[in-house]
């Protein structure tokens, strides 16, 4: 895990900062360039909410329909 984040953070912005730790250790080892990994961020960032949301909707949708 990701030492700057909250052990009481969500999933999702656990999620959210293990990627961007991903993205700017391959910075830190010059893989990619800032420009590079700003791009990464700002193009990853908004598709892991959307990712993350949809599966939170699958999941109570499934749920919903064990209960019936």
């Amino acid at each position: 895990m990701s030492w700057g984040i909250s052990e009481n953070a969500s999933e999702k912005e656990k999620l959210k900062a293990e990627v961007n730790d991903y993205l700017y250790g391959l910075n830190a080892v010059g893989k990619i360039d800032w420009l590079g990994y700003s791009e990464l961020y700002d193009m990853c960032m908004p598709i892991l909410d959307k990712c993350y949301d949809r599966m939170e909707e699958e999941r109570k949708a499934e749920s919903e329909e064990e209960d019936e």
